[in-house]
């Protein structure tokens, strides 16, 4: 439970008015996924299916660090990883594939045809 008190000598600011309060807190490493690539494993835990480089499947438990309206931001995974956004639910850990690589999206508020990767694959 958390308490906050404004000072308001004058009453400019009327009572009763909702608010968002931010709190710092530690900093952690986290990515932002779309909730869609979410899985869980045989034994229920929350996490993602990756590709490594040997193109074997992982799974990989995460936390949920926040969810906004971009997506959510899990924790859990390392610096660098390749997603399986699309058939994660036909795969299984250890697996050997062949994935498509997608050149990332655009990043947030720089228009998609501007992206100097847009449009290829690698």
């Amino acid at each position: 439970r958390v308490e906050v008190a404004v000072p308001n000598p004058d009453g400019k600011i009327a009572e009763g008015l909702t608010t968002e309060l931010h709190i710092p807190t530690e900093k952690t490493r986290a990515h932002l996924i779309s909730p869609a690539v979410l899985t869980l494993s045989d034994a229920g835990a929350l996490g993602v299916k990756t590709v490594d480089s040997n193109d074997t499947v992982r799974f990989h438990i995460v936390r949920l660090v926040a969810d906004t309206a971009d997506g959510l931001w899990v924790s859990g995974l390392p610096e660098e990883v390749t997603l399986i956004t699309v058939g994660q639910e036909f795969v299984r850990a250890g697996q050997k594939v062949r994935p498509k690589v997608m050149a990332p999206p655009a990043p947030l508020g720089v228009p998609e045809d501007s992206h100097p990767i847009a449009g290829r694959s690698s």
